[in-house]
C-alpha cells in the first residue's frame, strides 16, 4: 500500500488547524465511551422513560387512556391489567420489549407482524395473530 510506505507519510504535512481537529476527534471519543461506561443507569432510566411516554401517546392515539401511575406501573412493575384500556396498554408494553430487545434481529415478515399482533392482544378475550 503506497499510503503506508514511509517515504509517503513523511511526505504528509498537517496544518495546526487539521492537528487541532485530530485532537478534538480523540477526546470525543473518549468522552463518548467514558459516558456509556460511566452512566449506564441513566442511559436505561432514559429508555424507561421513552417507553413509558411511547405507550402513552400511541395508545391516546387509538383512544386508549389510562392514569399515568398505571400506566407506569404497567410499564416498570408489569403490573397485572385491571380494565380493557390496561389489557391494551400490557399487550402494546409486551410487543414493544420485544421490538427493543430482538429488533435487530427480526426480520420483516408475515410471521413477526402475526406475533406482535398476537402480543398486542395477549390480554384480551379477543384472539390476534391471525390475518
Amino acid at each position: 500500500m503506497h499510503s503506508l510506505l514511509l517515504k509517503y507519510l513523511s511526505s504528509l504535512s498537517l496544518t495546526v488547524e487539521d492537528a487541532r481537529t485530530l485532537q478534538r476527534l480523540g477526546e470525543y471519543k473518549g468522552r463518548q465511551e467514558l459516558f456509556t461506561q460511566q452512566t449506564p443507569q441513566i442511559l436505561e432510566s432514559l429508555k424507561t422513560l421513552a417507553i413509558i411516554e411511547s405507550s402513552e401517546s400511541s395508545n391516546r392515539l387509538e383512544g386508549v387512556t389510562a392514569p399515568k401511575d398505571r400506566i407506569e406501573a404497567l410499564i416498570t412493575k408489569n403490573s397485572t391489567p385491571q380494565n380493557r384500556s390496561e389489557q391494551e396498554i400490557a399487550g402494546y408494553r409486551d410487543a414493544l420489549n420485544l421490538i427493543h430487545e430482538s429488533g435487530q434481529h427480526m426480520p420483516f415478515t408475515n410471521n413477526i407482524i402475526l406475533q406482535l399482533h398476537s402480543m398486542l392482544y395477549r390480554y384480551l378475550t379477543m384472539s390476534g395473530g391471525k390475518w
